[in-house]
């Protein structure tokens, strides 16, 4: 009896020790197999006609996407072990049932009897000579209706004229009144709205000027905000530690291959220096296999960069372990909330 107990428990403890093996096994590949990527573009003289090409795969190629852009068009091919999935079948997909419903319609349309056709001819023809009699009826109607708005016309425009002449009169008249009854209360009356603009004027001024100095109070504060906040210890702490692992992490996530030839320029000579500005923030990691030459005078944009790499998981998830189990690091996060808010 006891021996048939101890083989069940030998049973039992090897098959456990068989599956913590396989999810061992499994956490170490998610872990410590790579994330290989590669990127090829081409720069043949136009933008139009840049030619880009790029791949991801992951364990033997059991997961893989490409991606490719030429002429325009932005394609894309994805596949998980057996399964495949791409820009093109969807296209299909698309195009499949319209195709159904045309070849639809054309069948019904041949099925039609022929009586039935004749009959919809005749149909026509008759609602055709209703519309054109309808509309011979609409035109005599609309020839009276402007002959009588004609006539109303000139008799209008004959009472205006006159009407027009006695008010010409009248103004003259007022006109000459006004002018002799001319008096100081007028001119008063001047001098006030003068006033009036000069002090609206004013104001605005000192409006604007008042909006200035708030403005300049506002920076005052954010600026003594902003260096308290700097100034903390533990935040200087924090920002040491995140310097220290990103020196770190640099040197995985660095391609293993970068190898490139370029030259460009633009029209304005400013946007040249901005772009090479940005440029020469990255020349320091890929310096030795780039060849980067500037153009002040044309626009170009020619040349070549291959690029391929890896990543793996364990470096990105040692490094949020790092930050996330420092307790300086745990106070700025919170600080940076605060002040969100």
């Amino acid at each position: 009896m006891l021996h048939l107990i101890g083989l069940i428990l030998k049973i039992i403890g090897i098959i456990l020790t068989v599956i913590l093996g396989i999810l061992v096994l499994l956490v170490c590949i998610v872990l410590l197999v790579p994330v290989r990527y590669a990127a090829d573009v081409d720069f043949p003289g136009n933008v139009s006609e840049i030619k880009a090409h790029g791949s991801v795969s992951w364990l033997i190629h059991l997961i893989r996407l490409k991606v490719s852009f030429e002429n325009g068009e932005l394609k894309w091919k994805l596949g998980l072990v057996w399964l495949r999935f791409s820009s093109e079948a969807e296209k299909d997909k698309e195009a499949a049932p319209k195709e159904k419903r045309g070849k639809k319609n054309k069948e019904k349309s041949v099925n039609v009897p022929k009586t039935q056709r004749i009959e919809e001819k005749d149909v026509s023809e008759n609602a055709k000579e209703k519309k054109s009699a309808e509309t011979g009826k609409e035109e005599r109607a609309e020839v009276k209706l402007q002959k009588t708005e004609v006539q109303g016309k000139e008799t209008q425009n004959t009472k205006s004229k006159d009407a027009k002449a006695l008010d010409a009169e009248h103004l003259k008249k007022e006109s000459q009144d006004t002018k002799s009854h001319k008096t100081e209360p007028e001119e008063m009356s001047r001098i006030e709205k003068l006033c009036e603009r000069f002090r609206k004027i004013f104001e605005k001024i000192k409006y604007t000027f008042r909006q200035i100095c708030d403005k300049i109070k506002a920076i005052g504060e954010t600026k003594e905000q902003i260096t308290v906040f700097l100034e903390n210890e533990s935040h200087q702490r924090a920002f040491a530690k995140l310097m220290k692992e990103t020196v770190w992490i640099r040197r995985f996530l660095r391609p293993k291959e970068i190898t490139g030839d370029i030259h460009f320029g633009f029209e304005d000579p400013y946007l040249t220096g901005k772009t090479l500005a940005l440029l020469s923030m990255i020349y320091p990691f890929v310096g030795e296999h780039m060849n980067i030459e500037p153009d002040f005078e044309e626009k170009v944009l020619e040349g070549s960069v291959k690029i391929r790499g890896g990543l793996r998981l364990f470096h990105l998830i040692a490094l949020v372990w790092c930050l996330i189990w420092n307790r300086d690091i745990r106070i700025l996060i919170k600080d940076v909330r605060k002040r969100m808010k």
